[in-house]
């Protein structure tokens, strides 16, 4: 009572056509709806992949933070990883970071060699993607902001995204500040970095980075009371 919902021989319809059909399921019920456990497993077939059979566990250990954990096995290519942690620790502070690869066994591809003859060669386009995030309102008014990404090549993520919209996107940025607010005055540090993948095969990238940045400013106000 008021802990979990057990689903036996659940068939769920659709205008009476079955679409999923689970022996055994349970959910989370009462004031605690997040419940540690393994999500239902992922199996498709592909032309891309290959047969894809994949599994996740879903991590709740309190009631501030959780973790996503997730393996797929893509029989044309190797083995595929994703992982997603999220917190909120305090009131004001969230942390967040994600992680997507792939370990590919390659694929043959037609390849121009230095002769400039076209010639089948097995191409690799395993990589990972990654991403951090982190905001936090911190004491005395300071508040702290990170966005920091990576992308290991503009192949592995023509081939490998989750979806469309990361496919098409090929720039990669990281920005991290931290600014304070106070009687007029602002004080800022920051960082950021910017990399755009202009070509895939071969690779050719953009890479600008910018050095560390300090600014201090104020409001029109008077240093004295007369002045």
């Amino acid at each position: 009572m008021d802990r979990s919902v057990a689903l036996v021989n659940a068939n769920f319809r659709l205008f009476r056509i079955p679409l999923l059909y689970m022996p055994y399921a349970t959910a989370p019920a009462g004031r605690n709806l997040r419940q540690s456990g393994f999500l239902l497993p992922e199996i498709s077939d592909t032309t891309l992949k290959g047969i894809v059979l994949g599994d996740g566990y879903y991590w709740a250990p309190n009631d501030w933070a959780d973790m996503t954990l997730g393996a797929a096995y893509l029989s044309r290519r190797g083995w595929q990883q994703n992982g997603e942690f999220r917190a909120k620790p305090w009131e004001n502070v969230s942390v967040s970071a994600k992680y997507f690869g792939v370990f590919d066994r390659g694929l043959m591809s037609p390849v121009v060699n230095s002769m400039g003859n076209t010639v089948n060669q097995l191409v690799k386009q395993g990589g990972h993607s990654a991403q951090f995030t982190l905001g936090a309102r911190l004491h005395g008014g300071w508040r702290a902001v990170a966005d920091v990404n990576q992308l290991t090549s503009l192949t592995f993520h023509l081939a490998f995204a989750p979806t469309f919209g990361e496919a098409v996107n090929s720039e990669v940025r990281s920005t991290a500040f931290l600014t304070n607010n106070f009687r007029g005055f602002s004080a800022n540090l920051g960082a950021e970095t910017y990399k755009n993948f202009l070509n895939a095969q071969p690779e050719i990238a953009v890479d600008l980075r910018t050095a560390p940045e300090a600014r201090f400013s104020s409001v029109d106000q008077a240093p004295w009371k007369r002045l």
